[in-house]
């Protein structure tokens, strides 16, 4: 499940395997692709960009800004992920 995602699968699936990510690298790989959007808040913005995706990383400046403004927010929403 992701936050800004929907659940099409209805009532088909009761079961998963959760395969997850370490945090600490998976955190900063989500800034790069946000990055790589333009920081999409809406999914036109974010298709104008697509083929951005996976080609850039971040400069380590924006890296720093948006995890010192988002750290908190973040590790609330992967809790909430892995709780889910």
């Amino acid at each position: 499940p992701h936050l800004e995602g929907i659940w099409s699968w209805g009532s088909n699936m009761d079961q998963v395997i959760l395969v997850i990510r370490n945090p600490r690298w998976a955190i900063p790989s989500y800034h790069s692709l946000l990055y790589e959007i333009h920081y999409a808040h809406d999914w036109e913005t974010a298709y104008e960009y697509i083929d951005n995706t996976f080609q850039y990383r971040a400069p380590f400046d924006n890296w720093i800004k948006w995890r010192d403004y988002r750290f908190d927010e973040e590790i609330d929403l992967w809790m909430w992920h892995i709780d889910f």
